[in-house]
């Protein structure tokens, strides 16, 4: 049995998924308050990331040497410094020169192992 959204049309196969979406697709309700300053959220995943604005923390570190505090900006950073291209699918693309320097530097070890 397929669930449908009334307010959108969207299809769900569970009761559970139809009730998740429409709490965060089509209501206001943000259960997720921020201790640190007044924003709120809908999810508790977006909490968490923005919590880390909070924070000093850099853990997400780049080949080059810079840091950040989330995988996002680290994305940025490589699309606007390192000519990474954004895929279709959100995942990140190679550019041409750093797919054959990575080509380049496994066929070296490749050599150097055998």
């Amino acid at each position: 049995k397929e669930f449908i959204c009334e307010l959108c049309g969207t299809a769900f196969s569970t009761l559970n998924t139809l009730r998740d979406h429409h709490t965060y697709i089509h209501s206001d309700q943000r259960l997720f308050p921020c201790e640190l300053c007044d924003k709120t959220f809908k999810r508790k995943s977006e909490l968490n990331r923005h919590v880390k604005i909070h924070s000093d923390s850099r853990p997400v570190k780049c080949h080059c040497g810079q840091s950040y505090k989330c995988v996002s900006h680290l994305r940025r950073h490589e699309q606007k410094s390192h000519n990474v291209a954004k895929s279709k699918k959100g995942k990140k693309e190679s550019s041409s020169i750093d797919r054959i320097s990575s080509k380049q530097s496994n066929t070296s070890k490749e050599m150097s192992s055998g």
